[in-house]
């Protein structure tokens, strides 16, 4: 009985036209702040055969860089106050030690997977100083590396508990 109710009132209000009503006049609560990221690569497996960039840093001269931050960073930019930054998984691409918890520093490859992250954070920092501001940082990871996953590739769903 409930759910012929509901579906009754759900599809009376799929229906009934609704009235919206956008006043920026009236403040409901003020803005705590503003963030960003900067994604250069998304969702690839393998940066050298299969990049999957669609649009980044990497594709743009100086002069359209500097641009993007302007218009992002600049005293008349967004002005956020939060950059997130992702932390791709490539960094160990495998484990050369069969050791989960003893990481190969010479084998991560910052160049390759935050070049450009890097460049956006640093020079978005610079420019916020410049204006008085400051900018937080937070990083999350896009996945785990595929090593430490059941399937063994990279965004792999299951990880190895042989890895934990």
């Amino acid at each position: 009985m409930l759910a012929i109710l509901l579906g009754t009132v759900l599809t009376a209000m799929a229906e009934a036209p609704i009235r919206v009503n956008v006043d920026f006049s009236s403040h409901v609560r003020d803005w705590d702040g503003f963030g960003v990221n900067y994604v250069e690569t998304a969702q690839t497996r393998d940066y050298e055969k299969d990049p999957q960039e669609y649009g980044g840093f990497s594709r743009l001269n100086e002069n359209e860089r500097q641009e993007v931050m302007e218009m992002i960073f600049g005293e008349d930019g967004l002005n956020p106050g939060l950059l997130k930054m992702f932390y791709d998984p490539w960094h160990e691409p495998e484990n050369d030690n069969g050791d989960p918890r003893r990481i190969d520093m010479d084998r991560f490859d910052h160049e390759t997977t935050t070049k450009w992250m890097r460049y956006f954070a640093k020079d978005g920092l610079r420019r916020t100083r410049a204006r008085g501001g400051d900018l937080a940082f937070i990083t999350t990871l896009y996945g785990p590396p595929a090593w430490t996953t059941k399937q063994k590739f990279v965004r792999g769903r299951d990880l190895d508990p042989a890895m934990k």
